[in-house]
């Protein structure tokens, strides 16, 4: 089933209940879809909501995986370490959350009906 064309609208309102007050996330979420649909079109259409979860399942380990390898640059050393390491992990930890949710969602959209 091909999904509709992009609703520019409903993205801002998606987003912006998504970030919850810190806009600079919906604005940056919001340039890479213009970016995204730029380079690569509008084939997110194409690909059905299994495969758009399983995308995001994806994203949602790489924060875990790209704050592992922050964490291991750390400079210890600098004052701000703490608040960078403590800021990395809250940042994993909401990868993580994500996963599970989108792993719940995964195992909803491929259960027989």
């Amino acid at each position: 089933m091909t999904a509709p064309p992009r609703d520019r609208d409903h993205e801002g309102v998606f987003l912006g209940r998504a970030a919850a007050g810190h806009t600079p996330f919906a604005v940056q979420a919001s340039e890479r879809l213009e970016r995204g649909e730029m380079l690569f079109g509008d084939g997110w259409r194409e690909r059905g909501i299994a495969e758009l979860v399983r995308e995001l399942l994806e994203e949602a380990a790489d924060i875990g995986a790209w704050g592992a390898l922050a964490d291991q640059a750390v400079d210890d050393a600098e004052p701000a370490s703490a608040t960078i390491v403590a800021a990395l992990t809250i940042a994993a930890w909401h990868g993580a959350r994500a996963h599970e949710a989108l792993t719940l969602a995964a195992s909803v959209i491929e259960a027989p009906t």
